[in-house]
């Protein structure tokens, strides 16, 4: 079920996707293997289309109900009119209306925290995790002002001062749910808001609790990061707001538009569960994206023939298999020297790779970090494995789901 989910991909050796897993035992043993998704990954469907897997669709929601129309936002307007708040005028007006008529709304971010970063006015300084390098998310926990590293979970008091040159001009920059929750709070106060994240639903039980607290309506204004995207299925709810459709769009990885329209027509699903029809709100600095325009429509279809042609193009997946390998090493030198030392080999026998160069997360839990991508047409390649043999301590990561 889900099967576009990069959680069926094992990140630690030994490394292997499920669905392919699935697929190689399915034939050795003549069984069954059924793929079930709304959003299904770009290679699945390409299978389907040249007709390896067969392709079976419903052409309806459960119970027939209609899909929640969508509208998009174009967050560039709203500072035409003044309005500096995370959510434009256009939702503002919808959550009171939903109030108003005692139905419920999920705002849905995909971004923990407060702030997603935070800076120096004086002399543009970010404040970096010391063991990642990446900026630490500010975050409120109770009356506790914290920053955060989302990678190695390493935590600091807020600074009264620049860490760099002493300077009391600390600004906080961008939006998590933290925020939203509290700019939701000003401006409906007398609604009952929850936000979850995958922080605060620790187990089953906690996230059977919330289900029913929406049931029973004890919850107006549920907000919430991607966990919201599946699972709830509340027929009170009659609106989704996607306060910034734009997290994750613009990363270097050959997926982001599909993980984008993935996940926006997930959370888009969230309402019109039963007899109401309901409706979406997508807000966006990048309306013209197809992964939004055609997530809006509901639209998979003409969203692949986008996709496909775009990864025809540029030769990805699924029409070359990726075999990304990575040098992490406390010594930044030695990382890199190991990724060199690759390239060269790869180089040598005239095989296809992208790189190398440091990696987007260029440095995690104290160790650097070097990467490169070799895109290959048949898996297994043996000039690939003779380099791999040579190399056995370097990470061997075949069809990546994760190249940051």
């Amino acid at each position: 079920d889900e099967e576009q989910e990069d959680a069926y991909k094992q990140e630690k050796d030994p490394r292997y996707h499920a669905v392919d897993l699935a697929e190689k035992i399915a034939q050795k043993l003549g069984a069954l293997l059924v793929l079930g998704t709304a959003t299904p990954r770009i290679e699945t469907y390409h299978k389907a289309k040249r007709g390896i897997f067969d392709l079976f669709e419903l052409k309806s929601r459960y119970q027939k109900l209609i899909l929640p129309p969508a509208r998009i936002i174009d967050l560039k307007n709203e500072i035409k009119h003044d309005n500096f708040s995370p959510i434009s005028l256009e939702l503002q007006k919808n959550i009171a209306d939903i109030l108003k008529n005692k139905r419920h709304a999920i705002l849905f971010l995909n971004r923990r925290g407060m702030a997603t970063f935070v800076s120096c006015r004086e002399c543009g300084g970010v404040i970096n995790c010391p063991r990642c390098n990446i900026p630490m998310v500010y975050h409120i926990n109770y009356d506790n002002h914290v920053l955060n590293c989302h990678h190695c979970d390493y935590r600091v008091s807020v600074p009264a001062v620049c860490p760099t040159c002493k300077s009391p001009k600390i600004k906080f920059f961008g939006a998590g749910v933290d925020k939203i929750e509290a700019e939701i709070k000003r401006l409906f106060p007398k609604a009952r808001i929850r936000k979850i994240d995958a922080k605060s639903l620790k187990n089953k039980g906690e996230y059977m609790k919330l289900y029913e607290d929406l049931q029973s309506g004890k919850i107006d204004i549920l907000i919430g990061t991607q966990i919201l995207a599946k699972g709830l299925n509340i027929g009170t709810v009659d609106l989704v707001g996607v306060i910034s459709a734009d997290v994750g769009l613009h990363l270097p990885h050959f997926r982001a538009s599909e993980k984008t329209f993935s996940l926006l027509t997930q959370v888009s699903g969230r309402s019109g569960r039963k007899d109401n029809v309901g409706g979406t709100i997508i807000q966006t600095y990048w309306p013209q994206s197809s992964a939004i325009k055609f997530a809006a429509e509901h639209n998979y279809q003409d969203f692949y023939k986008e996709e496909i042609k775009e990864r025809e193009k540029f030769n990805y997946p699924p029409f070359c298999h990726l075999v990304r390998v990575i040098s992490e090493d406390k010594n930044k030198q030695k990382a890199r020297d190991n990724i060199f030392a690759v390239a060269q080999k790869l180089l040598h026998n005239k095989i296809d790779h992208i790189g190398p160069g440091p990696c987007f997360l260029n440095k995690i839990n104290n160790k650097f970090r070097y990467h490169l991508i070799i895109k290959t047409n048949k898996l297994p390649d043996p000039k690939i494995t003779e380099i791999f043999k040579t190399n056995p301590y370097l990470v061997w990561d075949v069809d990546p789901v994760d190249l940051l």
